[in-house]
C-alpha cells in the first residue's frame, strides 16, 4: 500500500513537473523587441524578420511583419499559466493591402484583426461589418494592425471598406 500511494506521488508529481515546463517551453516571455524577432523567426522558419507594428490588447499580441518578400501576421494568446508569457495562436499572410484575420470561438467570442500596409494606399479610415454591428478606425497609419474580441458571438465574418481623406470607398477588404 505504501509502495503504490509513492509511486502514485511520483507519477502525480511527474505529470504536474510535464505540463508545466511544456507551457513554459512553448512560450516565449516578450520583454525585448528582439527575443519577438527570434520566436517568430525560429517559429514561422524565416530568417529574416523585419516588425512593422505591433498591439496587444486584452490577452492577445499581434505583431504584423515582413519577411524579406511578404508582410505577415502573427497572433500570441497570454499562457494561461504563466501571465507573463504569450503562446502561439494562429497567422496569416495576404496578398492584399488589408485584410482581417477572423477566429472563432464556439458561440462564446469572435476574433477580427483588421492588418495592412498602408504606405502606397494612404487610406484614412476603415470601417467593417460584424455581428450586426459596424467598426470604425480614424487616422490610419503607414501599417495598420488592429484586434476586436467581439463577446457572445460565433459569427466571425466581416466585410470592411478601406476611405481616403475624403470619405470616397477606395479599397474594400
Amino acid at each position: 500500500m505504501k509502495k503504490i500511494f509513492i509511486s502514485s506521488i511520483g507519477v502525480a508529481f511527474f505529470l504536474a513537473v510535464y505540463f508545466f515546463c511544456s507551457h513554459y517551453i512553448s512560450s516565449i516571455g516578450i520583454s525585448d523587441e528582439q527575443e519577438l524577432i527570434n520566436f517568430i523567426s525560429k517559429k514561422e522558419k524565416v530568417e529574416q524578420v523585419n516588425i512593422l507594428a505591433t498591439k496587444i490588447q486584452d490577452e492577445f499580441l499581434a505583431v504584423y511583419y515582413n519577411n524579406g518578400t511578404k508582410n505577415h501576421l502573427i497572433v500570441l494568446k497570454k499562457d494561461s499559466i504563466f501571465s507573463n508569457r504569450y503562446e502561439y495562436f494562429g497567422g496569416a499572410s495576404s496578398s492584399f493591402q488589408f485584410d482581417t484575420f477572423n477566429f472563432g470561438q464556439s458561440s462564446s467570442w469572435g476574433l477580427i484583426i483588421v492588418y495592412g500596409n498602408n504606405i502606397d494606399l494612404k487610406a484614412n479610415s476603415y470601417k467593417f461589418y460584424s455581428s450586426g454591428n459596424t467598426y470604425t478606425k480614424q487616422k490610419l497609419e503607414n501599417y495598420v494592425l488592429d484586434i476586436y474580441k467581439i463577446e457572445n458571438t460565433s459569427d466571425i465574418t466581416s466585410d470592411g471598406c478601406v476611405y481616403d481623406k475624403n470619405g470616397n470607398k477606395i479599397y474594400e477588404f
